[in-house]
């Protein structure tokens, strides 16, 4: 006998949910073993350290620099550096370099509570600046490339304002479809639905939230699930949505923690 439509979606998420847990673990075995935890995989030099900071430069199999055009990777300042750069075959920067960049490669060590003085002109007027003005003395080039990662995306952005060079490229479009990813959408509207939804700081925007479909909320009471609906009023609420927008996630079976 087939299972009904309902379930076997739901079996379809937990699927999903399962591999993407199996995913995580590997990617937080990968970042705490010995060989990784704390450096990158590619080989690299040391070219210029300011405090914590220190400028990586990659090298080839030979472990000399390359010659192309200078890249300048600037990760956020709380991750480290080797988020771009985590495995032999798997390195986002190493890919580049492979290319034929000059890969450099923005390490600002790890994060304590001295860091909270930090502010954006001690990184961008200051550690990034003389990142770059390294990359231009040691390559000959007057310009270099820079990439952000996360929040060192807007950190490079802020960069070229205080430098004057206001040429950005936008190369999101060259690896996402203008419609979206069309399986994924799929999916999910098959769990959810649109609706208005309230954004901290902005307030209401139509059409811009997600909310499960009347559906599954029946389907859970026939499988004696329960869909709770918290108010932002409580402490659980307000921890809910400031890090979940609203939505902790879909339980097929029951479980005692």
């Amino acid at each position: 006998m087939d299972q009904p439509q309902g379930e076997a979606e739901l079996e379809a998420l937990l699927t999903l949910s399962q591999r993407s847990r199996a995913k995580l673990d590997r990617l937080h075995e990968v970042l705490t073993t010995p060989v990784h935890y704390g450096k990158g995989a590619s080989p690299a030099a040391i070219v210029y350290e300011e405090n914590k900071l220190k400028l990586l430069r990659l090298l080839d199999a030979d472990g000399n620099p390359r010659t192309g055009p200078p890249v300048l990777f600037i990760p956020a300042p709380v991750s480290r550096y080797f988020i771009i750069d985590l495995l032999p075959g798997r390195s986002f920067a190493g890919h580049v370099a492979e290319a034929g960049f000059d890969v450099f490669i923005a390490d600002f060590g790890v994060p304590t509570s001295e860091d909270r003085f930090c502010d954006l002109a001690y990184y961008v007027d200051g550690l990034i600046r003389r990142c770059v003005r390294t990359v231009c003395a040691l390559t000959g080039e007057t310009k270099t490339s820079i990439v952000g990662y996360c929040l060192g995306g807007t950190l490079s952005l802020l960069v070229q304002l205080v430098r004057g060079d206001h040429d950005t490229v936008n190369d999101y479009t060259r690896v996402v479809r203008e419609d979206g990813n069309l399986k994924a959408q799929e999916i999910l509207y098959r769990v959810f639905e649109m609706c208005d939804s309230h954004w901290r700081g902005i307030g209401i925007i139509p059409g811009s939230g997600l909310s499960i479909i009347d559906e599954f909320s029946d389907l859970a009471e026939k499988t004696g699930g329960k869909v709770e609906i918290i108010s932002l009023g409580s402490e659980e609420g307000d921890s809910l949505y400031s890090a979940f927008n609203g939505i902790a996630g879909i339980l097929r079976y029951s479980v005692d923690l």
